[in-house]
């Protein structure tokens, strides 16, 4: 595990812990090529003079919390998707009641559903590199100040079966307890991928997806793969992942559903591999 240096141990009661102070980024901040990214300091370009509160790459913490959840839920209209696949075993029905639930999600109960992913490692970032934690990590652009966020990435374990996530862990494994394919891997999986409305277009959410993937990968968390769902009727994700080298498989989306995957070593499995793997 990488050491924290005693310098930056009190910004951790604060928002936001910097790409810039952890030593598993600071080789991606310090080798990106991204235009809307000062790597000196890890912070997006401003469009105009200077900015006293500069939005920051980092880490969400504890006091990022709220600003994040109101972003995630104004990208997704305040609701969220839960798959339900027509069965009739009491779990299928308690996760189907959880879906009726998340489609009234507003940015309150976003908030609950991040801090249980996140658990022990949104009050102890230094738990980053940790492979025993299972917690997600939030890749953020926002402002130091807690006030504003204006991009996010999410980033966590879960199995590459195609089975779309809940909003929490719990009823995650639930349903892998009973699941066909629980035989199926772990692998790093991105989700609520989302960039406010005054910062699209300028390259910002390759940027985290780029570094979630550094952090994913062999410099990182050690995986060679990482995994994602995107909406069939989100033309502009689905460029997005493509244009990002990102792989169908077709054999293991779960409409409307589609769930893709991109290989961040040569040792990464095939989509062949994949699909075997998850029992399909």
């Amino acid at each position: 595990m990488h050491a924290w240096p005693l310098a930056l141990l009190p910004m951790l009661a604060t928002a936001l812990v910097p790409f810039a102070s952890i030593d598993c980024m600071r080789p991606w901040l310090d080798g990106q090529t991204h235009g809307v990214v000062d790597k000196q300091h890890g912070r997006l370009k401003p469009r105009l003079n200077q900015d006293a509160d500069p939005i920051t790459l980092g880490l969400m913490e504890a006091d990022d919390v709220a600003c994040v959840s109101s972003l995630i839920a104004d990208a997704f209209g305040g609701g969220i998707e839960v798959i339900d696949n027509g069965g009739q075993s009491w779990e299928d029905k308690a996760l189907r009641g959880v879906a009726a639930a998340a489609k009234t999600y507003d940015s309150t109960e976003y908030a609950l559903g991040l801090r249980a992913r996140c658990g022990s490692r949104l009050k102890k970032p230094a738990r980053l590199t940790d492979p025993t934690d299972r917690g997600a990590v939030m890749l953020i652009a926002a402002r130091p100040s807690g006030k504003e966020c204006v991009a996010a990435v999410e980033l966590r374990l879960r199995r590459a079966d195609g089975a779309h996530p809940t909003p929490l862990p719990m009823l995650d494994a639930l349903r892998d307890a009973f699941s066909a394919k629980s035989g199926a891997p772990d692998r790093p999986y991105i989700s609520n991928v989302c960039v406010a409305d005054s910062c699209r277009r300028r390259g910002v959410a390759q940027a985290l997806m780029d570094a979630a993937e550094h952090l994913a990968g062999p410099s990182g968390w050690g995986y060679d793969s990482v995994f994602l769902h995107v909406h069939e009727e989100n033309p502009a994700a689905l460029g997005l992942y493509e244009a990002l080298a990102y792989e169908k498989l077709e054999a293991l989306d779960e409409a409307p559903l589609r769930y893709f995957y991109k290989r961040l070593s040569e040792y990464a499995p095939s989509v062949s591999d994949v699909v075997a793997a998850a029992g399909r």
